[in-house]
């Protein structure tokens, strides 16, 4: 049997990334907001998209944030139940 959706290609939205600006380790928290890594200021930081479509760097270093997606167990950012987030950077 074949998975079905819901899905329409009206109701998709680039929220990050772009021609000249890569994004990876989506994740979401727990009230909805998207958190992701992106280069979009040449650094791989970590960013959150609010529930309101603004963009935000969360913690803004000339510093990247985490390893080569190619590695296996690549986890270079967490967040804990106080909202603190965990930054694994080289």
């Amino acid at each position: 049997m074949a998975a079905q959706t819901n899905c329409s290609s009206e109701k998709i939205q680039t929220i990050a990334g772009g021609k000249d600006v890569s994004v990876m380790i989506p994740r979401w928290t727990p009230s909805g907001e998207l958190r992701f890594i992106s280069d979009e200021n040449n650094w791989w930081n970590v960013y959150e998209s609010a529930l309101d479509g603004s963009i935000t760097n969360i913690y803004k270093m000339d510093q990247e944030v985490g390893r080569p997606d190619w590695l296996f167990g690549n986890q270079p950012y967490d967040t804990n139940p106080s909202w603190y987030v965990y930054l694994l950077f080289i």
